[in-house]
């Protein structure tokens, strides 16, 4: 009797010991397991180059918009009695595509603030540059909500540092950028 129950414990374990051997569909699965990891994470990282891609696309279009705003403030007659109304349509002109179409100044100079501070973070520029946006969008704001007199003399110093801060951008810093974002060859 013992040996029928050993003879059975033998083939039980043969048995089990022969299914325990890894065969074709058992590393078949392990490889397209494998395979499947491995595509995951490249679609991951394609989908966190594209999203860069989005943030620095938007925050280069709001310093070309700024950089097109600055050339216009040099535009406005000073002795127009509806100089600032002109300044006004033409800010809501320039940032509003960029904005989601909104006019209200105030959110748009909230959130311009807000993109050249992304810009600072998602390009590689140097400190000379950081400095110049961070000036540009305090001066932008200054601009953009004086109480004084259009054209008094702080409004046109204001005016003034933004536009030359806005071509010393677009000659030494726009291409880079560009460069960055694969915008030009």
């Amino acid at each position: 009797m013992e040996s029928e129950l050993v003879q059975t414990l033998k083939s039980i374990t043969e048995s089990i010991n022969a299914l325990a051997q890894p065969r074709f569909i058992d590393w078949l699965a392990v490889i397209l397991s494998g395979a499947a990891i491995l595509f995951a994470v490249r679609v991951a990282n394609k989908q966190n180059k594209i999203a860069l891609f989005d943030k620095r696309f938007n925050a280069f279009s709001i310093i070309i918009a700024c950089i097109g705003f600055g050339k216009s403030i040099k535009t406005i007659d000073p002795d127009d009695p509806n100089a600032n109304i002109i300044l006004c349509d033409m800010f809501v002109d320039y940032f509003s595509n960029e904005i989601h179409c909104s006019r209200d100044i105030d959110y748009m100079l909230t959130y311009i603030k807000n993109e050249l501070g992304k810009l600072i973070l998602l390009f590689e520029l140097s400190e000379e540059e950081k400095s110049i946006i961070s000036k540009s969008a305090i001066t932008l704001i200054a601009i953009m909500t004086t109480q004084e007199n259009l054209y008094s003399n702080k409004w046109c110093n204001n005016a003034i540092s933004f536009s030359n801060w806005m071509d010393n951008l677009e000659k030494n810093t726009i291409r880079k950028m560009a460069n960055i974002l694969k915008l030009s060859k």
